[in-house]
């Protein structure tokens, strides 16, 4: 059986992404030029795509978390009108809303089946999730956070005050010197709070 695990699933992997259950912070209107600029650019990239959806959600510069969570039923959709067989774990517990997912197609060769997924998240889901995560990151899941932040404490690292996602933990993105720390206790704090999947998305 040909199966792959997309960037949407990835199991204790790395994600560095140039485009974040509870405790999730609706998407605020940005002030900051530079991130300004990137939704711009993101919706011009639309534009040019004829991405309808995409082009309503961005034209304000603001994604909000249903608008994210439309576009990505949106690719569950595409995704199984194609004939590919979805195993879904849940949001990622590290950001909240990033959707794990293993997409299978069984009968189909692999480059057929790799380009059908891509395609449809290329199609309905990078242009609104690229631009939400640029909105700001959404917290760690409330059963997650503490044994993520006690294990990073044990480790000798500074936690700042009232730390709960990924960018206070890593202000440095993935060249932060406490990555891998995370990234190992991250490994820890997800899988002893039964959840299959997790990824850690940076901007």
């Amino acid at each position: 059986m040909d199966a792959v695990r997309r960037t949407l699933a990835i199991l204790g992997t790395i994600l560095v992404s140039d485009a974040l259950l509870s405790g999730c912070a609706p998407a605020q209107p940005q002030t900051d030029p530079v991130v300004m600029a990137s939704i711009q650019g993101i919706l011009g990239n639309a534009q040019a795509q004829n991405d309808l959806e995409a082009i309503a959600a961005l034209e304000d510069l603001v994604v909000t978390r249903a608008e994210v969570d439309e576009a990505a039923e949106r690719m569950r959709a595409c995704w199984s009108d194609a004939g590919l067989r979805l195993d879904e774990h849940g949001p990622n517990p590290l950001d909240g809303w990033w959707p794990e997912i293993d997409v299978f197609w069984d009968d189909m060769d692999e480059e057929e089946g790799l380009a059908l997924s891509r395609d449809c998240q290329d199609r309905y889901f990078l242009n609104i999730s690229s631009a939400y995560r640029l909105s700001g990151m959404d917290e760690i899941a409330e059963d997650v956070l503490p044994d993520l932040l006690a294990c990073v404490e044990r480790r000798d690292v500074e936690v700042p005050a009232g730390a709960a996602n990924l960018g206070d933990l890593l202000p440095e993105g993935p060249d932060d010197p406490a990555f891998e720390i995370v990234r190992a206790c991250a490994d820890t704090a997800v899988y002893a709070n039964g959840y299959a999947a997790y990824s850690i998305t940076l901007i």
